[in-house]
């Protein structure tokens, strides 16, 4: 992507950050404390835009630490963000539950989910998850892809559904070390693989996001700090 191109995205981007999250204090939730990098790279491209647009983020969690007492009395008031991705949906239950669980929590503040891509193949996860959406006044729904933003609206009808590119546009990444290999794959091996075959080329190399033990450890304590978990 050349850097005119990058620098139109992010201005839309803002615009859009500007229009449903507005200059306010904000509770930012979802925290990938879990190795993927890409749902990290969305992680630090959030408060790039955050914080260009005058917000400040003053509670952020994980699944696992939400406590919604103390939410409230950590940010109490401003709206409360969920974290972009690609989990919204019935693929990974969990990340779907904990939104919802969010959203029935706090009908009295606003939420904005932020962009997502939307995967729902179960008739009776998106009824459950529309049901519960329909209850909230001022609830929001980012979608990173424009078809995905027309069928997150069908689905949703009272929900107020936009489009908005993934916020990982708005991560400063630095420039890569010289490869050690002429060609790496990255295949999945979870829920989100695709069937591909063998590596054919002894150059080529095929990796997924996982790690070893140890540098599991290693980065399950950097993740804690990182959240402040």
């Amino acid at each position: 992507m050349c850097v005119g191109a990058l620098e139109d995205l992010r201005d839309a981007t803002r615009a859009t950050l500007a229009d449903v999250v507005r200059r306010s204090p904000v509770a930012l939730l979802d925290h990938p404390h879990y190795f993927n990098a890409g749902d990290h790279l969305i992680y630090s491209g959030t408060p790039a835009y955050l914080n260009a647009l005058g917000c400040s983020v003053d509670h952020v969690c994980a699944p696992h630490t939400y406590d919604a007492e103390l939410l409230e009395q950590l940010v109490p008031s401003g709206p409360i963000l969920l974290l972009g991705g690609g989990n919204f949906g019935d693929r990974w239950p969990m990340h779907q539950w904990f939104r919802e669980r969010v959203v029935a929590d706090f009908p009295h503040r606003r939420i904005v989910q932020l962009p997502q891509s939307f995967d729902f193949t179960d008739a009776g996860a998106l009824a459950a998850t529309r049901s519960i959406y329909e209850e909230h006044p001022d609830l929001t729904v980012l979608v990173r892809d424009r078809e995905g933003a027309e069928r997150t609206a069908e689905a949703f009808p009272t929900t107020a559904v936009r489009f908005c590119p993934d916020l990982a546009f708005g991560a400063t990444v630095t420039a890569p070390a010289e490869p050690e290999v002429d060609i790496v794959v990255l295949a999945r091996r979870d829920a989100e693989a695709v069937e591909r075959p063998p590596a054919l080329r002894p150059d080529e190399e095929q990796v997924d996001w996982s790690l070893g033990a140890s540098a599991n450890a290693q980065w399950w304590a950097s993740a804690a700090i990182e959240a402040g978990v």
